[in-house]
């Protein structure tokens, strides 16, 4: 989900919370906005109908209710990464801080230390969309820092992944992914692109 509009979310939720619907504004949104705005309503209500259904079971939630709260997950986390104070995007994105916020939607940390330390080699489109989205960042900031030599930004101690290269050296997308605990929303998503 692209930010084309940084009130989408807002208008999203204020037709939601209080059944008011900006026609002008909307009439102006071109059709990857319209997309964009209906992945938020998406996902808004499926946070709340999973919130609804809460009791002392867990929930169990298919395919496209993950797929839409982990959206609204990427919203929120991009807001927090956007703040003035953050800095640049390179210095935001060198720092393991920025890459380590967005665990609670990738759900692994190994995998997201190498991305960090530039050591995938081979990402797609999609997934390039996805991270910028969840990092707060432009797809061309993320791009750019990704192209970058390999690094070590967190102590080498840290990442423990499963079958990783011993050698420390770049490792492709695809092999990381699939051993990865990353959720299948995504994994479906990042392999079904082309590098």
């Amino acid at each position: 989900m692209t930010k084309a509009n940084p009130d989408l979310g807002s208008l999203a939720e204020k037709f939601i919370e209080q059944g008011i619907w900006d026609a002008e504004l909307v009439a102006r949104l071109d059709d990857a906005a319209i997309d964009e705005l209906f992945e938020h309503l998406v996902a808004h209500s499926a946070v709340e109908t999973a919130a609804a259904t809460a009791d002392v079971e867990s929930v169990v939630l298919d395919d496209e209710q993950q797929a839409a709260i982990l959206s609204l997950q990427s919203y929120y986390l991009g807001e927090v990464a956007r703040r003035p104070e953050a800095g640049s995007a390179e210095q935001q994105l060198a720092r393991p801080s920025t890459w380590l916020a967005i665990e609670p939607a990738v759900r692994d940390r190994d995998f997201l230390i190498r991305l960090q330390q530039r050591r995938l080699h081979g990402l797609g489109q999609r997934c390039l969309r996805d991270l910028a989205d969840l990092l707060g960042q432009s797809r061309t900031a993320v791009r750019d820092f990704l192209a970058g030599p390999p690094g070590y930004g967190l102590a080498t101690a840290e990442n423990r992944n499963r079958g990783k290269p011993q050698d420390d050296g770049v490792e492709e997308f695809a092999a990381a992914l699939a051993r990865s605990e990353v959720p299948d929303v995504f994994k479906r998503r990042w392999q079904e692109d082309e590098p």
